[in-house]
């Protein structure tokens, strides 16, 4: 098996938003040509959209050069304001397994009497706390849709949420994450568990 020996360079590195465009450029001793790496932030985590050879008509640079509008921006935090409440309850019911899922967010949200390993665990600040709770744009709540039975692994369920506070001027989008997964709707209506989860394009 013959193996060929090259240089990959990286040409420059184009980021709009949640979305990334990578021109790497391939030398080997016989040719050399650039290949476009596309890729998207998702919990905090670089994803791979697409690798190929670079074309003069690609139209990736449309969707990359794109301004996210105000809305696009509000809807974009709440996802992850959802998925971080999500990771808190989460966190929050394997500490503490007899109490399962926090019965409301003021439970979760980082105060002076939290020790440094709770601090660390439940990545809410105070701001958590009030109700209602208003952030971007967007209206979030919480709720412990059923009590854990107090063994490990039982927590219960919950429903987290997130409406515009005005629809078709600071979100199109509803969302609701049950911790397992993020659903989401374009209806002017609250997201189901019936809902497909959010386009990411």
């Amino acid at each position: 098996m013959a193996v060929t020996k090259g240089k990959v360079t990286l040409d420059n590195a184009f980021i709009s938003g949640l979305d990334a465009m990578l021109p790497l450029q391939i030398e080997t001793a016989a040719a050399s040509q650039t290949v476009i790496v596309t890729m998207h932030l998702e919990n905090d985590q670089w994803r791979i959209d697409g690798f190929g050879q670079w074309e003069k008509d690609d139209l990736g640079l449309g969707k990359l050069l794109h301004q996210p509008t105000t809305i696009e921006k509000n809807e974009a935090v709440a996802q992850k304001t959802l998925e971080t409440i999500a990771r808190a309850a989460g966190f929050y019911a394997n500490v503490e397994p007899a109490l399962g899922y926090p019965s409301s967010l003021r439970e979760l949200a980082v105060s002076k009497s939290f020790d440094a390993l709770k601090r660390r665990l439940y990545p809410l600040d105070e701001s958590f706390a009030v109700e209602p709770l208003l952030k971007d744009g967007y209206h979030f709540s919480y709720l412990r849709t059923s009590i854990g039975s107090g063994n490990p692994g039982e927590p219960g369920e919950f429903e987290v949420r997130a409406e515009p506070v005005e629809y078709g001027v600071t979100g199109f989008q509803s969302f609701l994450h049950n911790g397992i997964g993020l659903h989401a709707t374009t209806e002017n209506r609250p997201a189901t568990e019936d809902d497909p989860q959010p386009d990411h394009d």
